[in-house]
């Protein structure tokens, strides 16, 4: 590691990225990829190129090339596939690197979100980190990473874990800061975590609440949050998001609902 505190040690980085990525005991990989991941931040130059083999890499453990006692909960070699998704997310790669990849996620979130192992959601989890980052919503992995957010969200469910709803809820708002539309289709949703019981979610729902609020739904979410929240966001930074979002909408229609922005200022 003291090459990555003083880089002008490596003298060839494309030299020490080959030996890295090709060495031929897949029990090594598991220890690679970290180190890979601190050299691509260290020389970006590189990413585009070592992506391209990453990729292949991540496609053999999903296709199950790995050794069988590499693999929990029925998964190959799962903290191997997050560290892999953690680097693409981190880093930059071409058109076709994308392409690959999109088509391998969309093999892992059908695959896994069979099961409700924790391990199966830790590896869905960074899938949807990976697409809401890295992807558009023309691509083919979107449809099933929205289907996966649905699964976080226990949309469909009356009694839903809250470790796992924190999570949904996370993701959400990670989607909304880039394509707030998509917060809209779990607004009911969303207005029922605000009074949740555990402070977390309700903590992680006002994160993406002021994504939430437009012309339309203005007055229910304000009524709500004034009758029953105020004091939980007045003078916060998410009291600051949700007074900038509302001078937004007001620029646009200074004629609605003035008097409950006062009481956020």
């Amino acid at each position: 590691m003291g090459s990555l505190q003083d880089p002008e040690l490596i003298k060839d980085c494309e030299l020490h990225f080959c030996k890295a990525i090709t060495d031929h005991n897949p029990e090594v990989t598991p220890s690679t990829i970290p180190y890979i991941h601190d050299l691509l931040k260290t020389f970006p130059q590189n990413q585009e190129k070592v992506c391209c083999k990453l990729v292949v890499i991540l496609e053999q453990i999903v296709s199950g090339c790995l050794p069988v006692f590499m693999s929990k909960k029925g998964i190959p070699a799962p903290w191997t596939q997050i560290n892999l998704l953690k680097i693409f997310e981190d880093s930059q790669f071409g058109d076709e690197t994308k392409w690959q990849l999109g088509e391998i996620l969309v093999q892992m979130l059908n695959r896994y979100q069979i099961s409700r192992e924790r391990i199966n959601f830790a590896v869905q989890s960074q899938c949807l980190s990976l697409i809401f980052s890295k992807f558009h919503p023309n691509d083919r992995c979107f449809e099933p990473a929205l289907n996966c957010l649905k699964v976080f969200l226990q949309v469909q469910e009356t009694k839903r874990n809250s470790n796992i709803l924190a999570i949904g809820l996370e993701h959400l708002t990670k989607l909304s800061e880039k394509r707030p539309a998509y917060c809209y289709t779990f607004q009911t949703l969303v207005m029922n975590c605000l009074s949740h019981e555990d402070l977390t979610i309700q903590k992680q729902t006002f994160l993406l609440l002021h994504s939430l609020i437009n012309e339309k739904n203005f007055k229910t979410v304000f009524d709500h949050l004034m009758k029953n929240l105020q004091e939980k966001f007045q003078h916060s930074q998410f009291g600051a998001k949700m007074s900038e979002r509302s001078c937004h909408i007001i620029k646009q229609n200074p004629f609605i609902y003035l008097e409950i922005i006062i009481l956020l200022l």
